[in-house]
């Protein structure tokens, strides 16, 4: 004890010159323990106990890769020993919560606690995983193993194109193996890029093994979207009909389809996705839109939208999978929004990390894919390869496309029309300043000023696009007279005309600088949206002199460029635009005369390929005028929808 001196600071502390403080005499207020109270803490360790070890023979099961076509029971010790030297990630372990696997003939599915499925005797459906004792890979493990995972499946990748006896033991559901790989090729070129909705090293590991994260469905859903984008003339390819270029795989399709529904597994989900997204550029906007609805419902019914921790690499691969295709849902949902102008369905309610473990293609040279019966190969051969930021290039597609639901949400939706103006104007400042600060953000790397800088791959413009095409829908909402229950102060329009205006000048630049570089042959349909939009405006703000004629021009021809490649779906906006354009005689006139110059047989073309009314700009009809609306300005649905009806 120490010894206290007449201050009541015991020797030791005096020396130190601190302070001495006495602990609480506890002596007198000591409760002593009950035998019931012992004996009920004993019981609860005993239950503790029992729940401990019914989840370590549970927690295999739980981690394994989900699959329609394996379905391995648990092996004891077979993971153990290499899942012991890795570290425990607590910070990692107390993000998530381990959703509840019912086991069906089908594989695990994930039932919330709401449902009568949900199993509330599984400790993992009920307790935080940090309460387990399991360990976790870390973050850098992770990544450290799916970029060399990706490395070597891009390697054996290759034995695809030089090894014939490899190519000849892929089963590609009888298309020939040449035109497999062309189309196979196509999609990692182009469409691949735009949502990383279709994760390469897994899909095509599992294409040459006959592994779990591709089936036939997936693989036609794949030929049937690169089909759009080939110029490659084949008898799978040939159309029997307008509009109906590579819809053989379509009907492959729909044949193969009731055969995976009853079974979800991951490649399914890829697979109605990428169909869904697909079918909209054909013009079949309906079975686009409910394929999608059912990818979007399976997501769920996997669980998708909940983010497990990683246990071992095959757990790795799929969560790289889940994550990409929760995000790729939601990205390709907005642009199905805005074109056929209806609400989103994906929101941002998943426990899903936005940051992509794999960054492999990040670095990954982007060249322009050449086929060897390419007519396009001359122009595109001069592009000089460039880094194609995929994944910073997503990540700045994914925040966009947030904005974009909140601005359907409030703006274009059944309660906009309802609320007040205070409450709309300070939304759009909340809108335009969130706009600002994903411009300011941006990477260097992302950046790109028409005529100023090299143009970038085709993936890396759409963002810009999209950003210029959502301030005009944020300004051209306050303009429509009768859309919200108030006016905008002259003032104030005005500003908005003006920031309508500079916007679609931007995107002729933009898309000016794409068709230049690329043609727009095979533009992803953001591009197409981010004309129209900018069409649009000219038609309605400005007092079409010289240069404007020039811009309507441009986007007139760049939109017909588009329909006659690889959109079938653009009847409608473009009958819409060409009645607007009889209003103006001087840009009629001048798109007669350059029509009839450069596209001589534009019309019966269009029509023959496509099967819609010619396109020649006819003389002034005063009938023409009576369809439209009395407003000199659209109907909200003419940008906000541009692919429905």
């Amino acid at each position: 004890m120490h010894e206290l001196s007449s201050t009541k600071e015991c020797a030791a502390c005096q020396r130190k010159q601190i302070e001495c403080v006495y602990p609480r005499d506890e002596r007198r207020t000591a409760v002593r323990s009950r035998k019931t109270d012992v004996r009920a803490l004993q019981k609860q360790l005993e239950v503790l106990q029992e729940r401990l070890d019914h989840s370590a023979a549970n927690t295999s099961m739980v981690d394994r890769p989900r699959s329609e076509s394996i379905r391995e029971s648990s092996q004891p010790g077979g993971s153990s020993a290499i899942v012991s030297t890795y570290s425990v990630c607590p910070n990692e372990q107390e993000k998530h919560r381990t959703p509840s696997p019912a086991s069906i003939d089908d594989g695990p599915q994930v039932y919330g606690a709401t449902s009568l499925l949900h199993d509330h005797s599984t400790p993992l459906a009920n307790r935080p995983v940090e309460n387990l004792a399991t360990q976790y890979l870390s973050p850098e493990m992770v990544q450290d193993q799916l970029v060399s995972y990706a490395a070597i499946r891009r390697q054996e990748e290759l034995t695809l194109v030089l090894v014939p006896s490899v190519r000849m033991n892929v089963d590609f559901d009888g298309v020939p193996v040449d035109l497999a790989m062309h189309l196979l090729e196509l999609h990692w070129n182009r469409q691949h890029l735009s949502y990383l909705l279709t994760y390469r090293p897994a899909i095509m590991h599992s294409l040459m093994t006959n592994g779990p994260f591709v089936n036939k469905l997936l693989l036609n859903a794949i030929y049937l979207q690169s089909s759009l984008y080939s110029d490659r003339e084949s008898s799978f390819l040939a159309p029997q009909a307008p509009n109906s270029k590579g819809l053989v795989f379509y009907e492959r399709f729909k044949q193969l389809l009731p055969h995976y529904i009853d079974a979800p597994s991951l490649p399914t989900v890829v697979a109605l996705l990428t169909s869904g997204a697909c079918l909209v550029p054909y013009g079949r906007q309906s079975a686009g839109w409910a394929l999608s609805g059912m990818g979007y419902q399976m997501i769920i019914d996997l669980g998708c939208h909940l983010e497990c921790p990683v246990t071992s690499k095959a757990s790795a691969i799929e969560q790289e999978m889940k994550k990409r295709i929760y995000w790729g849902a939601f990205v390709s949902d907005k642009f199905q929004s805005l074109f056929l102008g209806r609400p989103p369905v994906m929101r941002e309610t998943g426990d899903v990390s936005r940051v992509f473990m794999d960054s492999y293609e990040e670095m990954e040279e982007w060249k322009p894919y050449i086929g060897p019966l390419d007519p396009s190969a001359s122009t595109l051969q001069t592009y000089q390869g460039r880094p194609s930021y995929a994944i910073s290039t997503f990540q700045a597609l994914l925040q966009l496309c947030m904005i974009a639901g909140d601005v359907v949400d409030a703006f274009y939706s059944v309660k906009s029309s309802s609320e007040s103006e205070s409450v709309l104007l300070q939304t759009k400042h909340r809108m335009t300043q969130r706009l600002g600060q994903w411009q300011d953000n941006l990477p260097a790397w992302l950046r790109f000023e028409p005529g100023l800088d090299a143009t970038r791959p085709p993936h890396q413009l759409t963002p810009h696009a999209l950003y210029w095409a959502l301030v005009i829908l944020i300004e051209q909402a306050f303009l429509r007279h009768g859309h919200f229950n108030f006016n905008l102060p002259p003032d104030s329009a005005e500003e908005s005309r003006q920031r309508c205006i500079e916007a679609a000048l931007k995107i002729w630049k933009l898309v000016e600088a794409y068709k230049q570089t690329f043609t727009l042959r095979r533009a992803q349909y953001g591009i197409s949206y981010a004309s129209y939009c900018a069409v649009l405006v000219m038609l309605q703000h400005t007092r079409h002199d010289d240069d404007d004629v020039k811009c309507i021009r441009f986007f007139w021809s760049a939109l017909w460029e588009y329909q006659k490649g690889c959109s079938y779906s653009l009847k409608r906006p473009l009958k819409f635009l060409k009645a607007l354009m009889q209003r103006l005689e001087g840009a009629a006139n001048s798109l007669e005369t350059e029509e009839r110059a450069d596209l001589p047989t534009v019309g019966a073309n269009l029509a023959n390929d496509v099967g819609i009314w010619p396109l020649e700009i006819e003389p002034w009809d005063s009938s023409l005028l009576g369809a439209l609306p009395d407003d000199p300005l659209l109907a909200d649905e003419s940008i906000f929808g541009m692919f429905g009806g």
